[in-house]
């Protein structure tokens, strides 16, 4: 099944010589045998087309976990339209969140607004349970800038943690048959935030790891691969804060899959210049366009639900 899953998630590769960004992914539409001119589509300018529904007074042990592994092995690689991480074996991930009657919808009662959101609908946590899932986290990869936009702000890049969630852990998960049964694919983005003194995040093993590897790719943007230092613990590529944005979307390169389920971390993390000076060189070194990022599309009828598990939240009625 992992080698299914790896085709559709690098599904750009396939299209390598026929996509590039200089259109601003706009010509991505007229692609025979892609889902790019659909209506459930990734990116989504976060807050700014959509009306966002909360998770009201939801207790502690539903707030959002995702437990990223450490790892060895892993190598950085470059396919001539991004960088991504790769892995021997399948690292194992839980997710938790709060679950109504299906993964990909989270349907639950709504109730009214509170005066800490106003205009906006809450979600009861009645008719919801604590959930877990077992994903397989398949690859990560990044952008630059971010391809989510918050309030109409893009960010200087953003990280994609693409997972395979099975049919077994979601009966409704109908994306795609493996070997194993249907999966579907749950994704977490991590926005980045720059911090022009380095002496905040030079510590920061986990980037530094990764850039050690990054830094070994051939100048002219030849596809390469390169083992990272190890281990190598994957969590501290994510912000602190674990709360969340979560939509129903796609995949942002051709084919743009639809049926993905997106987890967009609401903090930014932070690195420091001379990180995003590597990975931006190691990502804008070929012919594709000065950015390897697609623009945000709209919401259309989705709804995105955001997690408050802060004590104002509890407080709304």
């Amino acid at each position: 099944m992992l080698k299914i899953i790896c085709f559709i998630v690098t599904a750009g590769i396939a299209f390598a010589a026929e996509y590039d960004y200089f259109s601003l992914a706009e010509d991505w539409k007229q692609m025979d045998g892609t889902w790019c001119a659909s209506t459930e589509q990734t990116p989504i300018d976060i807050e700014t087309d959509a009306e966002i529904v909360r998770y009201k007074q939801m207790p502690m042990e539903f707030a959002p976990t995702f437990s990223l592994p450490v790892v060895t092995g892993a190598t950085g690689n470059n396919n001539g339209h991004n960088v991504n991480l790769e892995f021997q074996g399948s690292p194992g991930v839980i997710f938790r969140f709060p679950k109504g009657r299906s993964f990909t919808s989270l349907n639950g009662p709504y109730t009214g607004t509170g005066p800490l959101n106003p205009g906006r609908k809450m979600l009861s946590s009645s008719g919801f349970e604590p959930a877990l899932l077992q994903g397989t986290l398949i690859d990560v990869h990044w952008h630059v800038p971010s391809e989510h936009a918050v309030r109409g702000r893009l960010y200087p890049a953003e990280a994609h943690f693409v997972h395979a969630i099975s049919h077994k852990d979601d009966p409704d998960c109908t994306y795609m048959a493996g070997d194993q049964g249907p999966f579907c694919l749950g994704v977490i983005g991590v926005l980045y935030e720059v911090h022009h003194d380095d002496t905040e995040t030079e510590l920061d093993e986990g980037f530094t790891k990764v850039m050690e590897g990054f830094k070994n790719f051939p100048s002219d943007g030849q596809a390469d691969t390169q083992p990272l230092p190890e281990p190598l613990d994957l969590a501290s590529l994510l912000p602190e804060s674990k709360e969340f944005w979560h939509y129903r979307g796609s995949l942002t390169t051709p084919g743009c899959n639809e049926n993905v389920t997106w987890f967009v971390l609401q903090e930014p993390k932070a690195i420091g210049w001379s990180h995003f000076n590597s990975l931006r060189n190691s990502i804008l070194h070929d012919d594709l366009g000065d950015l390897n990022a697609r623009p945000p599309l709209p919401l259309n009828s989705r709804i995105v639900f955001k997690s408050n598990y802060d004590e104002d939240i509890h407080q709304v009625v």
